[in-house]
């Protein structure tokens, strides 16, 4: 996957590639930069049980993120799950297991995402910087 030229989030939807029948070999995405978030859906006609690993790996080749999902027998009725990696520097990512169908490729070009703070822990923030300026102006009265 080239995206040299890109920046923000890239989507590679128009396509859907389905591997060989009992193909065991991975499916893997090489990115041209290091990319924060990649994900992708599988999908299956399925009358068997697919398990399907997507793994990230750092320029290093080290793993650096993992999701999987199974698809379960559905008979003639088609079932789809997405998986999805955040990790900052993401060079590599491979796709394993079963045999389904993938489409909808979805990265972020540059670094993982911030995780955003929950209400609780934001308010107990915004509560510590009033009480951190009340202190440090009784401590400048002090020494006054």
């Amino acid at each position: 996957m080239d995206i040299s030229s890109g920046s923000g989030t890239v989507t590679f939807g128009t396509h859907t590639i389905a591997p060989n029948e009992g193909d065991t070999q991975a499916f893997t995405a090489v990115f041209a930069q290091p990319v924060g978030t990649f994900s992708l859906t599988v999908g299956d006609f399925g009358d068997d049980l697919d398990v399907v690993d997507l793994t990230a790996f750092d320029e290093f080749g080290t793993i650096i993120a993992t999701d999987s999902v199974s698809l379960p027998p559905v008979g003639d009725t088609f079932s789809s799950q997405t998986l999805f990696v955040s990790a900052p520097g993401i060079a590599s990512a491979s796709i394993t297991g079963g045999s389904v169908l993938l489409d909808n490729f979805d990265i972020t070009v540059g670094a993982a995402p911030s995780i955003p703070l929950p209400p609780a822990a934001f308010a107990a923030l915004a509560g510590m910087i009033p009480a951190g300026l009340f202190a440090y102006r009784m401590r400048r009265n002090r020494q006054a």
